[in-house]
């Protein structure tokens, strides 16, 4: 009876195994984007906020970004918002944000184990790769 219940025990945990090295490999991670140091007093840009989820799965990070309240880019002399993301080392384009209303989206995929950081800056060009604009949102992973 003894060997049967240490079995049994052995056997549940090594089933258990497996399912936490999957939960281990695809982990989410929550932030708030805040506005830029020199929009914090800007009435455009006073209630503006922004959330992203960070999946990790093999190597990559899927990033879902939304914003509420945000002006159009125009209201600062650029054309679109680009998200960026860092992870210490580089940066690297995740997409163009989507405006609709006071609303805007955007998701995208970036080749980094890590994220470090997530930058939204108002771009002239929405197809740069490297950020040239003005840094509008931003937060640390």
């Amino acid at each position: 009876m003894k060997r049967t219940i240490g079995t049994l025990c052995l056997a549940a945990a090594a089933a258990l195994v497996p399912l936490g090295a999957t939960h281990a490999a695809s982990s989410h991670v929550a932030v708030i984007l805040h506005p830029a140091a020199q929009f914090k007093s800007n009435a455009h840009f006073m209630h503006v906020m922004g959330t992203a989820k960070v999946r990790y799965a093999k190597g990559d990070a899927y990033i879902n970004l939304t914003v509420n309240n945000l002006p159009m880019a125009a209201s600062i002399g650029k054309r679109a918002y680009v998200l960026y993301a860092g992870d210490g080392a580089m940066t690297d384009r995740v997409g163009a944000l989507h405006l609709s209303g006071h609303m805007a989206g955007v998701n995208g995929e970036v080749m980094m184990a890590k994220v470090q950081n997530l930058y939204v800056y108002a771009e002239s060009n929405a197809q740069d790769m490297h950020p040239h604009g003005t840094l509008v949102l931003s937060a640390m992973v």
